[in-house]
């Protein structure tokens, strides 16, 4: 099995260890746009590709632990808001669609007056980081 080929990954945030696995979120480097997940079991040492959730390839994604669940955040440049899935059932990777986070018209504006813009989930509490490009 080819685990990562070409070019090489683009990996997208802190790799996320649960449960005995480690979780990379890469994409490749050229070409049509895809968000891959690799996952390291470190008992057995082996690798597997995980389907990401359902998200749109060109939106931002990063993964996170939420309270000992695997969860991926996402959001798109310039959008009103960010987006939590979590995984269901990691045999099968099923995601579910959890919550729906919209920063305030107020800071929205803001964001948006400094460029593009996405936001991440960064801490157990529900931390949000906005990034603004420019």
């Amino acid at each position: 099995m080819e685990v990562i080929s070409g070019m090489g990954p683009r990996i997208f945030g802190a790799p996320v260890s649960l449960n005995g696995n480690l979780y990379v979120h890469w994409r490749k480097r050229w070409g049509v746009p895809y968000h891959k997940i690799l996952v390291f079991d470190t008992v057995g040492e082996s690798f597997r590709h995980m389907r990401p959730p359902a998200v749109n390839p060109r939106h931002v994604m990063h993964l996170f632990d939420m309270g000992g669940t695997l969860a991926a955040s996402t959001s798109k440049d310039g959008m009103t808001g960010l987006s939590i899935f979590t995984l269901l059932d990691r045999e099968q990777d099923i995601w579910a669609f959890q919550y729906r986070i919209t920063p305030p018209a107020m800071d929205i504006r803001r964001f948006q007056e400094q460029g593009d813009w996405w936001a991440k989930v960064v801490s157990d509490e529900g931390d949000v980081l906005v990034s603004c490009y420019g």
